[in-house]
């Protein structure tokens, strides 16, 4: 059985340079004003497309713009302003799991 190999900091570094030189520009279709939002837009956007997840985003981050609002927010809320998209009652859960202070 093979030992497994990891990179040291350096290499690692070297390797995160090297792809950002090959994809400066890399971005996503994914609408967010915030690391939060983006968080909350990647979370959503599992079994679904970016486009239904930027439908349902701007209603949802107008309610909830930060982690604090939606941590306070009822299951059922999150739901409803997600409703649109599959899988929306877990979602609802991890969103608001996430959004918990520590």
């Amino acid at each position: 059985m093979s030992e497994e190999v990891l990179l040291t900091n350096k290499e690692t570094t070297t390797v995160a340079q090297a792809i950002n030189k090959l994809y400066p520009k890399l971005g996503t279709d994914l609408n967010h004003e915030s690391n939060f939002q983006l968080l909350c837009a990647v979370l959503l956007s599992a079994q679904t497309t970016d486009v239904s997840v930027n439908k349902v985003t701007p209603q949802l981050f107008e309610k909830f713009p930060t982690p604090e609002a939606m941590s306070v927010a009822s299951l059922e809320d999150i739901q409803e302003n997600i409703r649109s998209i599959g899988l929306y009652k877990n979602k609802a859960k991890y969103l608001k799991n996430m959004s918990q202070p520590e």
